[in-house]
C-alpha cells in the first residue's frame, strides 16, 4: 500500500516529525506545492511536502484527537522484534511482487501481533508507524512507504546503536567521575574512581591539552567539558583540579604520541619471560668485567673485561627476550627508544626486563653478546670477533669512581684488580682515538647539563616539584673512554657484519660539502672543520664555529650500504652497544644473534631497509622530546631560581634576532639585541620573566 500525498488530498490524517517526536495534523487545503494544515490545538500553518513523515486516511477534523490517542496506546503495545519477525515471515511465504517490499499486507501482519487484531487497518498503520519512529533499526519510512531494512543494514543500524548506547554510558560515568573528584578533595588520593571512563577521557583530555584543536580527539571531549562547564581550551587546569596530572606536567611525550604504559599483552609477555634463562654456548664467567655508569642507570647495557691488551665488550642479550614480530618486539619498535626525561624515564622495553633478567647486574648471571677485540701498533682494531656467552659482572661504578681511581689510583683498595685494568683500558682508548683524529675525527664538546625533578613528597602542595640542575662533565676521563670504547665496539661490528655480508644497519655520514658562493664569503665546511678543530685533541672547542659547523655539517643515514662516517672517522658505524635502550641496536642484536646460531641472519637486507624510514623517523621524534622536555625543566628551574644572571654566546643571526647559547642552562633564545654582535661574543643577561607552561623566556641585556 502507497502512502503518497496527492493532489485533493484534503482530510487525510498526517504525521510529521517535531522536537524528536511523531505529530498528527489534517491536510486542510492545498496551496501550490505546500499543505495547509490543522493540529490537535487548533493552529492552521504551511509546510513542504518533505516535512510529512507519514499519510493515514482521511478522517474529520473533529476526530483526530480520539484517533491519536487510540494510536499512541497501541503504539505503546507493539513488540518490535515481533513485529520484525511478524513481517519476515510473511515475505517468505508471500509471492514477491515487482519493486522493493513493503507493507502490503497490514491486516496479515496485524494477525501475528494479538495486540493488533481488534484494531482497523488504518490505525494498525498508524501505531506501527509511531513504534518504529524512536527506533527505526528494521525498518524505515522513505516518501510515506514503509520498507523492510536488510539484514546487513539492520545489523549495522544495530552495531551502530550499541556503540552510540555504549558512548553515552561512558560519557555519563566520566561526567560523573569527574563531578566527584572535582566536588570532592577525598576522591583525589584514592583510585576506586579511576574507572574504565574517567581513564579514556582523561587520555583524550590530555591529547587537548598538548595539541589543542589539533588534537584527535578535541571533538570527543566536547560532551564532557559541556556537562562540566569548562572549555575544552581549558584541559590542563580541568586535569590539573581533578588531581591527574601536576600544574608541573611536562606535556612534551604527549605531543609526540609516546605512550608512557604498555600494553597487557605486552606485561604479560614480559612477566612469561622473567624465568627464563638463555643458555649460550661460550663461558666467560671467569671473566673479570665491570660496568661503568651513571649511579641513576638501571638498564644496564655494557660492561667490559680485559685480558692483557685484548678487550672484551659484553653487551646484554636482550634479543634472547625480544624475539622478532612478538608483542614485546612490536612495543619496543613503537617506542623505538627509552625515553630519558628529567621527570622519569619511559622505557623501551618494561622494567620487570630491562632492569631485571635482560640487565648486566653485578653477581647476577647473564647472557650476554662478547665482542672481543685487541689494537694494531697504530691504534687501529685488530682481530675483532662476537661470541654468545655467560657472564658475570664483577663489579660496578660510576663515572665520578672512575675519574677518581684514574686521578690518584692510591685511593683504591689494594685488593681492587679494577684499577690496573682502568688504567690499561684508558690507554688503549686514548691510542685508539689517536688513530681516529689522526683520520680527522671530530670530537664536539657540547654542555652536558641534566635536570632532575624530585618526586611530589606526601603533603607537598601539587606543582612544587623541585628542579635540581647538574652540570656534568662530557670530557671526563670516564666518560671519554666509555665513549671510545663503544665507538670501537659499534665500528668493530659493522666492520664484521660486512665482511661477512650480514645485511646491516649502518649509520653513515658523508663529509660537509664547501659552501656556495655568497656575497658574504664564508669558509667551507672543510676549511671550517679545520679551523674549528683542535689540532692537538681534535675538540672542537668554540662553541660559535661548532654550532656553525653542526649546522652544516651533513646528518648521519640509516642505510643498509655500508659507508664511513665522517665525524667518527671509521670505516663502517652500526649501533649495537644499548640493546635495551635502542631498537635499532635490538634488532641488530636480533640478527647478529641468529647468526651466530645458525649462520643464517634474521633479516634480509630488504627486510631491514623497509624498517629504516619509519625508525629514523621515531628516533627523530624522541631526540625532539628529550630536547622539548629540558627546555621545559630549564625554563622551570629558572622559575623555581628567580633574578638569575646567565651567561651567552652569540652563534648566529638570524633575520633581526640573534641565536644565542645560555649557560649554565644549556637551551638556544632567539632574542633581538641593542646590537649586532659577531659569532663568538660573549655576553650577561638578567632574567625578568619566565613562563615554562608558555614556553618563554624575557632576558636583559647587561653591560
Amino acid at each position: 500500500m502507497t502512502h503518497a500525498l496527492a493532489a485533493g488530498d484534503v482530510g487525510t490524517v498526517v504525521f510529521y516529525a517535531e522536537k524528536q517526536r511523531l505529530v498528527p495534523a489534517l491536510v486542510g487545503a492545498r496551496e501550490g506545492s505546500r499543505y495547509v494544515l490543522d493540529n490537535l490545538i487548533g493552529e492552521r500553518f504551511a509546510v513542504v511536502q518533505n516535512r510529512l513523515y507519514w499519510a493515514s486516511a482521511h478522517r474529520p477534523l473533529a476526530d483526530l484527537a480520539t484517533h491519536w490517542a487510540r494510536v499512541e496506546a497501541l503504539a505503546e503495545t507493539i513488540d518490535l522484534a515481533a513485529l520484525e519477525s511478524a513481517w519476515d515471515r510473511l515475505e517468505r511465504t508471500t509471492p514477491h511482487r515487482s519493486g522493493p517490499p513493503l507493507i502490503t499486507e497490514p491486516a496479515a501482519i496485524a494477525a501475528t501481533l494479538p495486540a493488533l487484531k481488534s484494531a482497523d487497518l488504518a490505525t494498525t498503520l498508524d501505531a506501527i508507524i509511531v513504534a518504529i519512529f524512536g527506533n527505526p533499526i528494521g525498518f524505515r519510512v522513505r516518501d510515506r512507504v514503509l520498507f523492510r531494512e536488510s539484514a546487513q543494514a539492520v545489523a549495522e543500524a544495530r552495531e551502530k546503536r550499541t556503540a552510540e548506547l555504549a558512548q553515552k554510558q561512558l560519557l555519563a560515568e566520566a561526567i560523573a567521575s569527574f563531578k566527584l573528584r572535582l566536588s570532592s578533595p577525598q576522591a583525589l588520593s584514592t583510585d576506586d574512581d579511576a574507572s574504565s571512563a574517567f581513564l579514556t577521557y582523561r587520555d583524550a583530555l590530555l591529547e587537548v591539552a598538548a595539541l589543542g584543536r589539533a588534537a584527535p580527539r578535541f571533538a570527543f571531549v566536547q560532551p564532557l567539558c559541556e556537562a562540566l562547564a569548562v572549555h575544552p581550551d581549558q584541559s590542563f587546569e580541568l586535569l590539573v583540579k581533578v588531581g591527574d596530572i601536576q600544574p608541573d606536567s611536562n606535556l612534551a611525550p604527549i605531543r609526540a604520541g609516546i605512550a608512557l604504559a604498555f600494553e597487557p599483552t605486552v606485561l604479560a609477555e614480559a612477566t612469561q619471560k622473567l624465568t627464563y634463562r638463555p643458555q649460550p654456548p661460550i663461558d666467560l664467567t671467569h671473566l673479570y668485567a665491570v660496568a661503568i655508569d651513571d649511579p641513576e642507570t638501571t638498564e644496564v647495557d655494557d660492561a667490559v673485561a680485559l685480558s692483557g691488551d685484548h678487550l672484551t665488550v659484553l653487551i646484554a642479550d636482550a634479543s634472547a627476550y625480544v624475539a622478532p614480530g612478538s608483542a614485546l618486539d612490536r612495543a619496543a619498535a613503537a617506542r623505538t627508544s627509552t625515553v630519558y626525561l628529567p621527570e622519569g624515564k619511559v622505557p623501551m622495553v618494561p622494567d620487570v626486563l630491562g632492569e631485571g633478567p635482560m640487565s648486566l647486574n653485578p653477581g647476577e648471571p647473564r647472557s650476554a653478546l662478547a665482542f672481543s677485540f685487541s689494537l694494531a701498533p697504530d691504534g687501529a682494531i685488530s682481530g675483532f670477533d662476537i661470541q654468545r656467552a655467560r657472564v658475570t659482572i664483577a663489579r660496578r661504578l660510576s663515572y665520578t669512581e672512575v675519574d677518581a681511581l684514574l686521578a690518584d689510583p692510591a685511593r683504591a683498595d689494594a685488593d681492587s684488580p679494577h684499577v690496573p685494568m682502568l688504567q690499561r683500558l684508558e690507554r688503549l682508548m686514548d691510542k685508539h682515538r689517536a688513530w681516529r683524529h689522526a683520520r680527522g675525527a671530530v670530537t664536539f664538546q657540547r654542555p652536558e647539563v641534566y635536570y632532575a625533578v624530585a618526586p611530589l613528597a606526601e603533603g607537598q602542595a601539587p606543582g612544587t616539584r623541585s628542579v635540581r640542575m647538574k652540570v656534568g662533565d662530557p670530557l671526563g676521563r670516564a666518560r671519554q673512554l666509555i665513549a671510545e670504547l663503544m665507538v670501537a665496539t659499534c665500528s668493530g661490528a659493522a666492520t664484521y657484519c660486512a665482511e661477512r655480508q650480514i645485511p646491516c644497519i649502518y649509520r653513515t655520514q658523508a663529509p660537509p660539502d664547501d659552501a656556495p658562493g655568497k656575497r658574504t664569503p664564508e669558509p667551507a665546511g672543510k676549511e671550517l672543520a679545520s679551523r674549528a678543530i683542535n689540532p692537538t685533541t681534535g675538540l672542537v672547542d668554540d662553541a660559535a664555529l661548532q654550532y656553525d659547523l653542526l649546522r652544516r655539517m651533513k646528518p648521519s643515514v640509516l642505510t643498509t650500504s655500508v659507508g664511513g662516517h665522517w665525524t667518527l672517522a671509521v670505516p663502517a658505524y652500526t649501533q649495537i652497544t644499548s640493546p635495551i635502550r635502542r631498537y635499532a641496536d635490538l634488532l641488530m642484536h636480533q640478527q647478529l644473534s641468529a647468526f651466530l646460531k645458525t649462520g643464517r641472519p634474521a633479516f634480509t637486507a630488504a627486510r631491514l631497509e623497509g624498517q629504516l624510514t619509519d625508525l629514523f623517523r621515531r628516533q627523530a621524534l624522541v631526540r625532539r622530546v628529550e630536547q622539548e622536555s629540558r627546555r621545559f625543566w630549564a625554563l622551570r628551574y629558572l622559575e623555581q631560581n628567580p633574578d638569575q644572571q646567565l651567561e651567552g654566546t652569540v652563534l648566529r643571526e638570524i633575520g633581526k634576532k640573534t641565536l644565542i647559547e645560555l649557560s649554565p642552562i644549556a637551551i638556544h633564545e632567539l632574542i633581538q639585541l641593542r646590537r649586532r654582535r659577531q659569532p663568538g661574543q660573549k655576553m650577561r643577561f638578567e632574567v625578568i620573566e619566565v613562563s615554562s607552561r608558555n614556553d618563554s623566556i624575557t632576558l636583559k641585556e647587561l653591560g
